[in-house]
């Protein structure tokens, strides 16, 4: 049977079968679960809270880990929980192997665009036998200011 987990707040959605751990889950949908131990269950950094649906009961290892409050509240290993319906889990910041960014205000200052190299449009009239000056020379002239710095390469 398919299920459907949802991650907040890191905003992804994964599909999978019945049986599969959380945290393969999670890998499997590219969230970064810390998973110190190799998903064994001993070090407890893969952390996360089942906000709603079905999940295997506590193995020995989460009743070693977890106090009382903390699976009355929702909390599990994920290497160690077995989804057995569609799922909403809270992943805390401490079990996240990246920090998560995410900005969601700030200010706007006015900038007014500098860049480095700016393109002028010329157009120099053909050379003549009158005008014996060089190309370089009549591009120069011909620039909207005499001391821009040209690279003719």
């Amino acid at each position: 049977m398919n299920y459907q987990i949802d991650f907040e707040p890191v905003g992804r959605r994964v599909q999978v079968t019945e049986s599969v751990s959380i945290l393969q889950a999670a890998q499997d949908g590219g969230v970064g679960l810390a998973a110190v131990c190799g998903g064994v269950g001993t070090c407890g950094r893969c952390r996360v809270q089942v906000l709603s649906g079905q999940v295997s009961p506590p193995t020995p290892a989460e009743l070693g880990l977890l106090d009382a409050d903390e699976l009355a509240a929702g909390y599990r290993l994920a290497c160690q929980t077995e989804v057995r319906s569609d799922l909403k889990v809270h992943v805390p910041p401490a079990s996240l192997t990246a920090p998560q960014r995410l900005q969601v205000e700030g200010r706007e200052l006015p900038v007014a665009p500098a860049p480095p190299v700016n393109a002028h449009a010329v157009r120099l009239s053909a050379p003549s036998r009158t005008d014996i000056r060089s190309d370089e020379a009549r591009l120069r002239a011909a620039l909207p200011a005499p001391d821009l710095p040209v690279d003719v390469a």
